[in-house]
């Protein structure tokens, strides 16, 4: 597994534990999704808001409602491996601000997002549903906390790499 793949697993809660050090850098990366931690918040959020519309649904695990998930958590992985790799190797932040916009894998995943959004409101019977739009909004908002953490996570690598 390589180095981002660490972090970034740590980051969002796979690995056990609240804080991971590594040594030959001199870092700990902390759980980003552990109780009470602005992640951790974001995610009850979206899961209480996923739940009662798989209740109004009469569905467990609604394909819809996992897909906007999934889909979301396919883009914040795949943003955050780049911008790490982008801040280590010392790109500015400027240009990491439209990594998500000009990207065509999270443009596909974005646009599959979309659709299932819309067809769950459709399913719904409302043009916009707000437990829909706080499902979507929280792992908006993960994503964004989360690529952040990455690229401090990167940028802090670049800087002990220039020192060793």
């Amino acid at each position: 597994m390589k180095k981002n793949e660490w972090i970034y697993d740590m980051v969002n809660g796979s690995l056990i534990g609240d804080a991971l050090m590594l040594p030959k850098e001199d870092l700990i990366v902390t759980s980003e999704f552990k109780e009470g931690m602005y992640c951790y918040q974001q995610y009850e959020k979206v899961f209480h808001a996923k739940m009662r519309i798989e209740e109004q649904l009469l569905s467990d695990e609604d394909e819809d409602t996992e897909l906007i998930i999934n889909n979301m958590n396919d883009i914040i992985r795949y943003l955050s491996m780049n911008v790490y790799d982008n801040a280590k190797s010392g790109a500015p932040k400027g240009k990491l601000t439209g990594a998500f916009d000009n990207d065509p894998y999270c443009r596909e995943k974005y646009m599959e997002i979309l659709a299932a959004k819309a067809n769950l409101e459709l399913r719904l019977v409302t043009g916009s549903h707000p437990d829909v739009e706080t499902m979507i909004d929280g792992m908006d908002n993960i994503m964004k906390h989360v690529v952040l953490k990455m690229y401090e996570y990167g940028k802090m690598a670049a800087k002990r790499n220039r020192a060793g």
